[in-house]
């Protein structure tokens, strides 16, 4: 069994400026974290629009630490648009995006967020997206 760390724990340090990202996983780091778990919008810079760039190299940057990003929490959005809640193939989309990014952090384990109304249950949201989540070998959980 290994220590690990969600990021989230520094949310006011971080949200206040105390401390940064990468700030507050060298202190999980000093405290002997193997684990690190990121949400995309709290930890990703400039998200939505981060680059592959950019989350490559966090990814290298905690490796770098000897650690390794032990799940990748996402939230799916379903009212990007002021007008309209998402589709559900737009969230659909949205999905299929986070199991991306999970494959670049290199992680396995993803856990989603959705609190939205774009597909009528949990299960059959899952059950659209569960091809990439075996393609990928990504295991969901659920908060």
């Amino acid at each position: 069994m290994k220590l690990g760390v969600s990021i989230y724990s520094y949310g006011s340090d971080i949200g206040t400026g105390k401390m940064t990202v990468r700030e507050a996983i060298e202190h999980a780091a000093s405290l002997g974290a193997k684990g690190i778990e990121l949400i995309d919008e709290e930890h990703f810079p400039n998200w939505p629009q981060t680059t592959v760039k950019q989350i490559t190299d966090l990814r290298d940057y905690i490796k770098s630490l000897g650690m390794e990003i032990a799940c990748f929490d996402a939230y799916i959005p379903d009212m990007v648009r002021h007008n309209r809640r998402e589709t559900a193939q737009e969230l659909k989309e949205a999905i299929i995006n986070r199991i991306m990014i999970a494959d670049i952090l290199e992680t396995r384990n993803i856990r989603m967020l959705y609190l939205g109304t774009g597909f009528e249950t949990m299960k059959e949201m899952i059950l659209e997206v569960m091809p990439y989540l075996e393609k990928y070998d990504k295991a969901w959980g659920l908060e």
